[in-house]
């Protein structure tokens, strides 16, 4: 009984300690960077002040809401690192902080996890200066690391050269697991909105459990190109369980040159998917082939098209299609849909 009493007493003094850890950061344009930034009126000025600084789980950045910082916002694997305790990046209130990143990224979130990024406008130079994204995600530990617990929420961003919003893998399994992208807006990127992708394994996925919800994704031209498309508005590959629902995607893909793709809200090599409630209108492919509404692509399993509404895009509204090299593709269902004005250019 003693021992047993001994445990819970240090268990609950070592959650303690983890929670009294934790530490607001503030960062404003009127601060200094020599100060603390411990409170808002001991804030620190500049992104890079973040980004020098090693932040801890369940640590919080507030920028000030109003403010436009200028610079980029970098997290790796020495910040949080816990998908338990997630790092928290977001405003000081309601009004969002504006994160002009010039010609970088805006935000990189490298090799880690437990990162929750909310209520921020994050701008770019304009999508022919810009060659980078708004947000670029990315994983390359050897191994099949799966980090977890991501999430994306009340952001804008646009005028980037390439995807608005940009995660990925390109080494075995290793992926991200447990994302959510919320009430995101993403406009005016001139490769991508949404992208998820990751190495084309022959088992298995790199990712898994990813949601998006309530996002829109618009004006995202797409460009030329002789190796591949770009210009969708919401393309995740890779995945074994994906949720897309109350999205809509708009005016995408008419810089776009090459044959297969892009489209407004579509997956590819992903299993156990839903897209639901969603609408697709105006999208286009350029001079290119496709400028779909919705698709079940290349390898997808078990996966379902519902409740959604394409009208007036380049091509077909609802595409089921395969392409060649591809893993099997089976047990696909697209129902209760409605397709009005599709098929625009590109039909057959």
């Amino acid at each position: 009984m003693r021992w047993h009493y001994l445990v819970t007493v240090g268990t609950l003094i070592l959650c303690l300690s983890v929670h009294a850890q934790a530490t607001t950061y503030y960062v404003a344009s009127a601060g200094n960077d020599a100060y603390a930034g411990t409170s808002p009126d001991s804030a620190w000025a500049t992104l890079q002040r973040v980004c020098v600084h090693k932040l801890h789980p369940a640590d919080t950045v507030r920028l000030m809401s109003g403010d436009t910082l200028r610079g980029s916002l970098s997290l790796d694997q020495d910040d949080g690192n816990d998908a338990s305790n997630p790092v928290v990046v977001t405003s000081t209130s309601d009004a969002p902080a504006i994160i002009a990143a010039g010609d970088a990224n805006g935000i990189v979130v490298y090799n880690t996890q437990g990162i929750h990024i909310s209520n921020l406008v994050i701008i770019g130079s304009g999508m022919d200066a810009n060659g980078k994204s708004g947000i670029e995600v990315y994983a390359d530990t050897p191994g099949d690391v799966q980090y977890r617990n991501l999430m994306f929420q009340n952001l804008d961003i646009s005028f980037f050269g390439q995807a608005g919003l940009r995660i990925g893998t390109w080494i075995g399994n290793t992926g991200f697991s447990g994302i959510l992208i919320e009430h995101v807006t993403v406009h005016h990127n001139r490769a991508e909105g949404i992208q998820v992708y990751g190495y084309h394994s022959v088992v298995g996925h790199p990712h898994s459990d990813i949601v998006v919800r309530y996002c829109v994704t618009h004006h995202n031209p797409g460009y030329a190109d002789t190796s591949t498309h770009h210009g969708s508005g919401i393309m995740i590959g890779n995945t074994d369980g994906v949720l897309i629902e109350y999205c809509t995607a708009y005016f995408n893909g008419y810089g776009n040159t090459h044959c297969g793709g892009p489209g407004g809200i579509w997956v590819y090599n992903v299993n156990n998917t839903i897209i639901q409630y969603c609408e697709s209108h105006h999208n286009s492919a350029g001079s290119g082939c496709d400028g779909i509404g919705f698709d079940l692509d290349g390898a997808v399993t078990n996966s379902v098209i519902q409740y959604c509404y394409s009208h007036n895009n380049d091509g077909a509204g609802f595409l089921l299609g395969q392409y060649e090299g591809a893993m099997a593709w089976y047990s696909n269902t697209c129902r209760y849909n409605i397709s009005v004005n599709d098929g625009r250019t590109n039909h057959g």
